[in-house]
């Protein structure tokens, strides 16, 4: 069971090695993972076959067949193998975020934002006059804030945000105050005190998006 185990495995540990060598993990690098792991599989099983065929010759009327279970065994063990690297990878994207699994970036930082604008999912916040079924929030470099829709379109709200050392502020209004948030610059994680309220999902705009300088 632990020899045929190794292709699983390895398939689990090749996303994670791909990125931490490469600094990014791809459609095309992942795909190549399911496929050497796959036949890795694939040829462990025809190895299995091959003992078997020659158990079967020596031992002649001796030789008893696996039972069902065995091929049970095998059959899910393909499926599992298949997955792992995406499953894997999926795993990846949730510990480092997108934006350092894709290598957009090495850590996440405010000044980067503030050069460069992003992209934030925020979750539970309750920003004034943003529908809590709102999309995403997109920062641009000029320092305004976007409330996107579920398509990825602009609305007509508009907020402004700033940058600040270990985070950023939306600015809402001078009445209510601001949504200072804490940054982590390995996951990409917001915080608004002890809770959790989303993640930065990207670093840098569209072309068309960027400002005129």
């Amino acid at each position: 069971m632990a020899f045929g185990m190794a292709p699983t495995l390895a398939g689990v540990a090749v996303p994670w090695l791909i990125w931490g060598s490469l600094g990014w993990l791809n459609s095309g690098e992942l795909a190549s993972a399911c496929i050497i792991s796959t036949g890795a599989y694939l040829r462990l099983v025809w190895m299995i076959g091959e003992h078997e065929s020659e158990a079967r010759r020596r031992l002649g009327r001796r030789y008893l067949a696996p039972g069902p279970a065995i091929a049970l065994i095998l059959s899910l063990g393909l499926v599992v193998t298949l997955i792992a690297p995406g499953l894997s990878a999926v795993a990846l994207v949730e510990a480092v975020g997108l934006p350092r699994a894709a290598g957009a970036v090495r850590s996440y930082e405010s000044a980067a934002l503030a050069e460069l604008g992003g992209t934030l999912n925020l979750v539970g916040l309750g920003l004034v006059g943003v529908d809590t079924g709102s999309g995403p929030l997109q920062l641009t470099p000029d320092g305004n804030a976007r409330v996107l829709d579920r398509g990825g379109a602009p609305t007509p709200i508009q907020l402004s945000w700033a940058p600040r050392v270990g985070g950023l502020c939306i600015v809402i209004d001078d009445v209510v105050g601001d949504a200072c948030l804490a940054l982590d610059p390995q996951s990409g994680r917001l915080r608004a005190g002890d809770r959790d309220v989303g993640r930065v999902t990207w670093v840098g705009l569209p072309q068309m998006d960027r400002p005129q300088r």
